[in-house]
């Protein structure tokens, strides 16, 4: 509800009496013995009474976020104590005091908003333009003015991060062509808004997340770009809300023009840290910013975040990167090389780590690293960087299972019975539907669960060759990306393999 012209506005300010700060210092002693000190030093001192007009209390808070947490969490504490020291038919408008004063002076009209929690019926809340510049100081910049100086802010981003340095292979690509396409659409792409990263621990989401924060810098030198840790938003909040620097808080992340947050699951079970993260969330898209997050898990699969907050992270487009394969196993240790500037390798060293660390990047930049390490300290030509200290590396360093990788023989057998089908008409040239599709399950599970190439799982799969692999094993996860059926059908059929049938 907007009240009066843009002179109103400016007189509403300047009616201040002794009645209306009278009031509200009773009910800041009434909420002095309700809430934390915590909780009353950063809530609630910053608040300022403003205006009383007939039944309507205004009340002068930094901002957006700041309403949106009184709201919620302090709503039934403070509207029982206006309705006691002001009157029972009380209406409450809040004022954003973030707002410029030329806002004011040019005579644009407030935004407004109606509030009426179930409990508290009737009571409203309403945007006045704050025409007192007092009410930010001590704010830092003002929350939602995004202000040239962040661009020299330490982004959080790593040159060596990205799009050149990361190894494309089919566990990635549609992830990466999905990142590209944000940058290359950067302002108009608000469908990928936020935009999803996930995947297990040290597939490379990390990496792919940097490569659009820095691709986004070099397009666009003046938006400020903020790339941070889950955990070390928690923890920044946490110091924050002791410290009682919560508008200093607010203020920075709201000023970002994107904001690139990894490890998003790791907000579960964290409330605090949530409900803030959420208005945050709200405040920025609002006014435009873009937000990329990486997580281990898909947004659907993701437990113990509020449902508004995760419903925000389904609204948006996500992309998921798999553990890498073999091919592209190689092929990030041969960019680590190139990266580090090994130059001499025994014949066959590069391809043995790629068959023996299957977990993820992390492994293979791990074996790649104490290789290098032992080189160093045994330079000697018949021993530097060979394929027996390889070997001897990888047996020290990567948990090899003692399990053996499945045969080609146990996946068709298994794929075949979980498809009511012979292994004879799996390696045969039919073509109807379900043994065709029998058929690219096995070649993708073989990809998936064993170090053979694609041309050895294809003489064993039908007698079909690299092309016809590669293609079957693209039909396969192009489809369980989008049946979800299919997905669980998926990971049964690779479990049942795992187990031995």
């Amino acid at each position: 509800m907007v009240r009066g012209s843009a002179t109103a506005l400016g007189c509403l300010f300047a009616a201040m009496n002794v009645d209306v700060d009278a009031i509200w210092a009773k009910c800041m002693e009434g909420l002095r013995g309700s809430v934390p000190p915590d909780a009353f030093a950063n809530w609630f001192v910053p608040i300022r009474a403003v205006k009383i007009s007939g039944r309507d209390f205004y009340l002068s808070v930094p901002g957006e976020v700041y309403k949106n947490e009184i709201e919620s969490h302090y709503s039934s504490i403070i509207f029982p104590l206006l309705r006691q020291y002001f009157r029972p038919d009380v209406q409450l408008y809040y004022v954003y005091s973030d707002e410029s004063i030329q806002d004011v002076s040019s005579g644009i009209a407030p935004r407004t908003e109606k509030f009426e929690p179930q409990q508290y019926a009737g009571m409203q809340t309403v945007n006045v333009l704050d025409a007192s510049p007092q009410a930010a100081v001590g704010m830092g910049s003002p929350i939602g003015k995004p202000k040239s100086h962040l661009t020299q802010v330490d982004s959080g981003l790593k040159a060596q991060f990205n799009f050149d340095s990361f190894v494309e292979g089919d566990c990635n690509r549609l992830a990466k062509q999905n990142a590209m396409l944000l940058v290359n659409n950067f302002e108009n792409l608000r469908s990928y808004n936020p935009f999803i990263i996930y995947g297990s621990t040290g597939v490379g989401k990390t990496h792919l997340a940097q490569a659009i924060g820095i691709a986004v810098r070099e397009r666009y030198p003046n938006k400020a770009v903020l790339f941070l840790d889950t955990l070390d938003f928690i923890n920044r909040y946490s110091r924050a809300y002791h410290d009682n620097t919560i508008l200093q808080f607010i203020a920075f992340y709201q000023s970002f023009d994107v904001l690139i947050v990894d490890d998003v699951h790791e907000f579960t079970a964290r409330k605090g840290s949530q409900d803030i993260f959420f208005s945050l969330y709200n405040q920025l898209v609002s006014r435009g910013a873009h937000l990329i997050f990486t997580s281990n898990q898909q947004p659907v699969e993701m437990s113990g975040i509020r449902k508004d907050l995760l419903s925000r992270f389904k609204c948006g487009n996500s992309a998921k990167i798999e553990k890498p394969d073999y091919d592209t196993r190689l092929a990030i240790l041969r960019q680590m090389c190139l990266s580090c500037g090994v130059a001499t390798l025994e014949d066959g060293v590069l391809e043995y780590i790629a068959e023996q660390a299957t977990q993820d990047v992390r492994e293979i930049q791990f074996v790649l690293n104490s290789l290098m390490a032992y080189a160093v300290m045994d330079p000697s030509p018949s021993k530097a960087l060979s394929l027996d200290l390889a070997k001897k590396i990888v047996s020290e360093r990567v948990a090899v299972s003692a399990k053996k990788d499945p045969t080609i023989k146990a996946i068709r057998k298994v794929v075949a019975d979980f498809y009511g089908i012979s292994v004879d008409e799996m390696l045969s040239n039919c073509r109807k539907r379900e043994i065709v599709r029998a058929r690219q399950v096995a070649m993708y599970c073989a990809r998936e669960l064993t170090t053979l190439s694609t041309s050895n799982i294809g003489a064993n799969i039908g007698a079909k060759n690299h092309a016809t692999v590669m293609h079957s094993c693209k039909v396969v996860r192009d489809a369980k990306d989008i049946d979800n059926r299919f997905a669980k059908e998926l990971d049964s059929i690779l479990e049942l393999i795992r187990r031995g049938g």
